[in-house]
């Protein structure tokens, strides 16, 4: 059998292993020289050129022979394509190889566990001439492994390619006509030697707890106004002050509860006449209006939010639940409001203002309008 169909992969090599940041986008490395060779100087550089591509493509270290000889190792997490660059290859192969982590040693698994997809021009055994015939490079290399009279011999054209996209571990090499040694590399493929995970992406520092000059641990509203600041749901009046005991508007309380939903984007036109589009309001109002939590042409966004309304709201967007009715003498039966008062209590959302009394006209505080929605909504 010709000397270069017979050569095999060393089965086991000195190695080091070093992970470095990986490039962010697609990259290309080419590769050049062969293993220990003297004749290597002997032939023009790009004779020997592979290239190794794919997206985040790692340095991963080297493969070090016993003369000092450095074979490179790559690592990508998805599929690498390798390309031979220049004629004059007269062999290329992909073999399936292992990793021993303890004596850090690589050998070959399964040889030609793919092949190029390229063409050889084919050339006869005899004079070394061209034939004019082409195979490919699987047939190619399959030919040397039967009858030693029959196998196939030529020069692969540049531009084929091998795509590594399930995981492992892969040795690629390649030969030029007449000359011992290879150009080759390792290339790791979706996976990582043991141990060398990653490292972990350092978690994002916790903002700290908003703090208030004017909102006491002690409270009641002190939890619900740490989870608002900190939920997106409102901001305090002043870098320092929250202003809990200011009365909240039917815009505001409105703007609270569709940001603590998660800002939904309203699916049509804003049907108010009194909201302008570019107010802060706008798109709260529209969603609230098709949520059926408001109706009618004007939004009156400046009005003092009452209990009654606060609640209301709450309970539609609960989708009107029934609950018991609950014993205030300021409730009758009979009110609009009547069920969302008893949905309220039951579930903890609020207390009358007295036993007896639930006081649904009375306007509420951002402290107080917070709380609700906390209660509601967190708890």
């Amino acid at each position: 059998m010709k000397k270069w169909m017979s050569r095999i992969l060393v089965a086991a090599m000195l190695v080091s292993l070093l992970s470095v940041t990986a490039f962010a986008a697609d990259r290309t490395v080419y590769l050049s020289g062969y293993t220990g060779n003297p004749q290597v100087e002997e032939v023009a550089a790009d004779v020997s050129e592979i290239s190794i591509t794919a997206d985040g493509l790692e340095d991963y270290g080297q493969v070090t022979y016993e003369d000092d000889f450095a074979v490179p190792v790559y690592y990508a997490g998805g599929p690498v394509t390798v390309t031979l660059t220049a004629d004059g290859l007269s062999d290329a192969y992909v073999h399936a190889a292992s990793f021993d982590a303890e004596d850090r040693l690589y050998s070959i698994e399964e040889r030609n566990a793919l092949y190029f997809d390229g063409i050889v021009d084919l050339m006869d055994r005899d004079t070394g001439d061209p034939s004019g015939e082409t195979a490919t490079i699987q047939e190619m290399i399959q030919s040397a492994q039967g009858d030693d009279a029959d196998y196939m011999a030529g020069y692969i054209r540049g531009g084929a390619t091998a795509t590594l996209s399930e995981p492992g571990i892969y040795a690629v090499s390649a030969y030029y006509m007449g000359i011992e040694g290879k150009c080759e590399a390792y290339l790791w493929v979706g996976q990582r030697a043991p141990g060398d995970a990653p490292e972990e992406p350092e978690e994002p520092e916790t903002p700290a707890a908003p703090s208030f000059t004017d909102v006491a641990e002690s409270d009641y509203y002190y939890a619900p106004v740490q989870w608002a600041v900190e939920n997106g749901v409102t901001t305090g009046t002043s870098d320092t002050t929250f202003s809990p005991a200011s009365t909240c508007t039917t815009a505001q309380i409105l703007t609270f509860l569709w940001r603590a939903v998660g800002e939904p984007a309203p699916a049509g036109e804003n049907p108010f006449s009194d909201v302008a589009e570019d107010v802060y309001f706008a798109d709260a109002a529209a969603w609230a209006h098709e949520q059926g939590l408001v109706s009618g042409e004007t939004f009156n966004g400046d009005s003092p939010c009452t209990r009654s309304a606060v609640v209301t709201y709450l309970w539609k967007l609960a989708e009107e639940p029934e609950a018991e009715a609950a014993a205030f003498t300021d409730v009758a039966a009979d009110a609009d409001y009547a069920q969302a008062v008893a949905w309220a209590v039951s579930e903890g959302v609020t207390t009358g203002t007295s036993e007896t009394t639930f006081s649904p006209d009375a306007t509420c505080t951002r402290g107080q309008i917070v709380t609700f929605l906390y209660r509601d909504l967190a708890q």
